[in-house]
């Protein structure tokens, strides 16, 4: 078949001390190089896929680009802060873009629309001190989620337009449904169950805790926490759009 596009991005230093650098982008495809740009400032973060380029910059400008012809979608985007995770949806949803700066601004662009579907704050999730970010990403069908070093994740709740927490790795831990085991893929790769795979992915590691766990308790507690962990998983399922979970 084809052979894949692939994004090289090689950052320069200025020539001038005082100056910012810059970086030289360019697209091939096997020995063939489709396009390149330059851009005035040093990419921090690239994000890609068969339809879109994304560059983010140290000067917190995001460039955008077609990935097979090179052509800009938008002029220079100012984010007002660099760039720390850069994510595309999954197949399927490939123009919905994922931004996340130092600042802790959160965007989802939707880059064939040329318009912003969330613009949310995420410092509110870290309460706790010591609490970091360690993922952010888009579901299949846009859902943007955070995954905190808490071992919590959440999702944006696009009717009520704030955070809501759909997986607890600290809770549910006498549940039948508590596992560290991620859920099979469809058969395109991806998870089926989105959920299911936030929560094993937040509970990653737990397997002992989780055996000793179920193992020291009643059979009353362990089929009211059974109960509530369904309840929560089967409302994270219908807010996430995830069918698989709840039919």
């Amino acid at each position: 078949g084809e052979a894949a596009l692939v994004l090289h991005v090689a950052n320069q230093r200025a020539a001038q001390s005082g100056r910012s650098g810059s970086c030289e982008v360019r697209v091939t495809r096997g020995a063939e190089v489709l396009w390149k740009d330059s851009v005035s400032s040093t990419a921090i973060s690239v994000a890609g896929n068969a339809r879109v380029a994304a560059i983010a910059c140290q000067d917190g400008s995001l460039h955008c680009y077609t990935a097979a012809g090179g052509r800009r979608l938008t002029c220079p985007l100012m984010l007002g802060a660099p760039v720390t995770m850069l994510r595309f949806a999954r197949k399927g949803n490939e123009l919905t873009l994922l931004t996340l700066t130092s600042a802790g601004r959160l965007r989802v662009i939707d880059l064939k629309a040329m318009r912003t579907t969330a613009d949310v704050e995420v410092s509110s999730l870290l309460g706790e001190e010591g609490v970091g970010v360690i993922d952010a990403s888009l579901s299949r069908t846009g859902v943007p989620t955070i995954t905190l070093s808490s071992r919590r994740v959440y999702a944006l709740h696009a009717g009520v337009g704030c955070w809501q927490r759909v997986v607890d790795a600290q809770a549910f831990e006498h549940s039948s449904f508590a596992s560290v085991l991620a859920p099979a893929a469809d058969a395109e790769g991806a998870d089926a169950r989105e959920v299911g795979a936030l929560e094993a992915g937040a509970r990653g590691g737990k397997s002992p805790q989780l055996r000793r766990a179920l193992l020291g308790t009643s059979a009353k507690k362990h089929q009211e926490e059974t109960t509530r962990h369904l309840e929560t998983l089967m409302a994270a399922a219908l807010s996430m759009d995830s069918p698989a979970e709840y039919k």
